[in-house]
């Protein structure tokens, strides 16, 4: 059964496991960041859990897109098709 109230355990695992989940998304954008040839001009905004990459050209955008998803589960956002 489930408690009605989150016990200690669990509180501190939820804090470790966020603490661990915001490590690696740092580690991440970092690696990603490091990864986009300096001639492309992009923006990062990281809004943990989510990474916003916005790119300068709406085509560059769109060719990312259509070569990630069929690997990743990318979220694009429609109002911002520049923003992967």
């Amino acid at each position: 059964s489930i408690p009605e109230g989150p016990t200690l355990g669990f509180l501190l695992f939820a804090r470790e496991y966020t603490a661990f989940r915001r490590r690696c998304f740092n580690t991440f954008a970092q690696r990603l960041e490091s990864a986009i040839p300096e001639e492309v001009e992009y923006q990062l905004r990281p809004l943990f859990p989510l990474l916003h990459v916005e790119f300068a050209s709406e085509e560059l955008a769109a060719r990312l897109t259509a070569a990630l998803v069929k690997t990743y589960s990318l979220i694009t956002i429609d109002a911002e098709p520049n923003v992967l």
